[in-house]
Parts: C-alpha cells; structure tokens; sequence
C-alpha cells in the first residue's frame, strides 16, 4: 500500500507536537513494511508563493495543495501525523489526535484554535478511517467524545530517546550563563499559555524562593492568555527565567542541569517533556492528572498544584534529597526500553494493515 505523510507541520515553529510527528514519521521510513511511505509537502505556485504572507501560503499547502499531491502521488491513503486534514480532502486518510482540548478545554485555546483548530480537528476526527491517540488515557476520552467503536481509536504511544552523554562542564557553563541561569535551578518545559497551568505554578515557587536560592527556568514561548503570568514574572524578578524557544541542544543542557522538572498542566494528551526529564534522570514533580498517573507514580511525583503550600513542600524536599536523582535515572530506565519510537510505529503499521485488510483505503474506498 501507498501511503502518504503529511509533512506540511515541517514548516511550522517546533513545538512538541512537530517534535512529535517528527521522531514518529522517521520511525515509519525505517520500519521493515511491504507499505511504501511518501512525504508529500506541496508547493505553491510561484504567483502565489510569492505575494501571499507565510500564514496564508500554510493554510493553503494544509488545506488545499495536500490533496492535490495525494492525487499526484496515487497514494491509498494520507497520514496526517501532527495536524487535520482540510475538509476537501477526497482521499480516504488516518489521523493522530493528541488530545481532547477541542472538545472539552476550548476556553484554553487561544482565538485560531477556538475559530480554526478546534472544528478542524472535530470534523476531521469524524471523517477519519482511523484515529490514532498518543497516550490511553486520551484514548479513552476520544471514545466515548466520537462515540467511536474502541477499534476505531488505536493507541500509538511516544518514544523516549536515549538522552545524549552528559554535556561537558565548559558547555554546560557557557549554555546556562548566555541563557541568564545559576545553578541551582528548576525546569518548566511548555508554551506559556492557560492549560499549562503556570500562574499556579509560580504561586508555589513564591514560597520556594522564600527558602531557596533555586530559580526556575521556563523554557517555553508566549502564547496566549499570558497576561497573569507576566505579573507574576515581575513580581519574581529575576527568580524566574522565561528563556522562550530554546534548541534542542540546550533543551539537553537543561535537563541535565536542572535539580527537577515541574509540570503543572492542568491538562495534557502526553506530556512529552515529562517523559524526556525522566529520560535524563530528573526527578519530575507534575499535576495528578491521568496522563501523568499513565506514566506511573513510582516515577513521577504527583501532587495537586492548587495547594500550593504541598506544592511547595514537595519542591523544596525535592532539592534537599539529591539522591532522588539517582533513584529515579533507575525507576527511569525501564521506561526508555518500555516506549520506543520503533513500537510505536509499529502500531501505526498495523492500523494501516487492518484498514487494508478491510477494504478502507484506496480510490474505491475514498
């Protein structure tokens, strides 16, 4: 079978999902399968490529231009790893839905994703062959929000990388000095936006500080509906670093740099910077949402981040048992053998096995 990848999100900033779709996609070129994988990323026409604004030419390339290069292609069907299809798509198609935030957190998106996102991504979900979840808990919520049969919606997973071999101190040095950071310091990995949760967060950190010289990076760009935490970051001074977009090489840096990772959403569909702090051995403390509990309590510390008196004192009891560390790179380890990329396209391949089995791909099934 001939199947299509959508690799339009290779234009967009890199955020966690295209990080995501990213390791995925690269899993599926390597994997040993009869299916021939083809990236489509069209092109516009030059008239338009050069007159129309960035934004405008990527709606276009995600809605339009992608089904005209399925046809091209003569694929059976389209995989749209990050992001939905168009709702012009003729071609029958598989889908990843990272989440549940279209249906049931839309007071968190910014205006796009409210106006846009969300009915793409409910529509698209409907129309699917397949749905395809990065984590059981979301599976579980899509089932029942698309009334779907369980066979409908496969879980997928995520890969955690073997981390690099600890950075040199001199790199190490002159990555957190250029980034405005000391050590000690805590880690918050994820856009600054409402279902992140970070005003809670901060709150804690407020009594953190009181006993502490730590400071708490937050490696994330603004968003939208940030203007609590702006607040908040100027009450903090210097306490709290927001570093913006930061590379993957000194995303590295900081995780193995940091005393702990702090994850306080309020909701999340995986939680992948999670998954990468305990990949380096650093001891995570994260809401006690579903997701989290997913990855197990033995290996992250669940708390509730509206008390943030316990918040605080996990914190601080945290970066007064550096042993912890050592405890959880072990408690960790299991988890880079339990979820690889290569597992997880496995599953991908057999979902595009079963569809074929069943006659759902190709121009008679579209």
């Amino acid at each position: 079978m001939r199947i299509g990848i959508d690799g339009t999100f290779g234009s967009r900033t890199v955020t966690g999902m295209e990080r995501y779709a990213a390791s995925l996609c690269a899993s599926l070129r390597r994997a040993k399968t009869r299916h021939e994988f083809v990236e489509l990323c069209p092109r516009l026409p030059p008239v338009l490529e050069t007159r129309l604004r960035p934004g405008v030419k990527r709606f276009l390339r995600e809605q339009y231009y992608i089904g005209a290069a399925a046809a091209r292609a003569h694929v059976d069907l389209m995989f749209f790893p990050a992001f939905p299809p168009g709702p012009f798509l003729a071609h029958p198609f598989a889908m990843v839905v990272y989440d549940a935030v279209s249906w049931q957190y839309r007071d968190t998106m910014g205006l796009l994703g409210r106006c846009y996102l969300a009915p793409s991504v409910r529509h698209a979900a409907r129309r699917a062959r397949t749905v395809l979840t990065i984590s059981r808990s979301v599976k579980s919520e899509l089932a029942a929000l698309l009334g779907r049969p369980e066979g409908e919606i496969v879980y997928v997973g995520a890969g955690v990388d073997a981390p690099p071999a600890p950075c040199a101190p001199a790199r190490r040095d002159e990555a957190l000095s250029r980034l405005g950071l000391a050590r000690p310091f805590l880690l918050a990995v994820g856009s600054i936006e409402p279902r992140k949760n970070y005003p809670a967060l901060f709150r804690a950190m407020q009594l953190v500080f009181d006993r502490s010289e730590a400071q708490l990076a937050v490696a994330g760009r603004w968003a939208w509906g940030s203007e609590e935490v702006r607040r908040l970051v100027a009450v903090a001074g210097n306490r709290i670093r927001i570093l913006g977009y930061v590379s993957d090489a000194d995303l590295a840096v900081l995780y193995d740099a940091a005393e702990g990772c702090l994850q306080p959403s309020i909701y999340e569909g995986l939680g992948l910077p999670v998954l990468e702090a305990l990949s380096h051995g650093l001891p995570v403390v994260a809401n006690d949402i579903a997701v989290f509990r997913e990855i197990g309590p033995d290996r992250v510390h669940l708390v509730d981040f509206r008390d943030p008196v316990g918040v605080s004192q996990r914190i601080l009891w945290l970066l007064d048992n550096p042993a912890e560390r050592a405890r959880i790179k072990a408690a960790a380890f299991s988890l880079t053998r339990e979820l690889t990329w290569d597992a997880a396209a496995a599953r991908c391949i057999a979902a595009f096995d079963r569809l074929e089995s069943q006659g759902a791909v190709g121009s008679a099934a579209a």
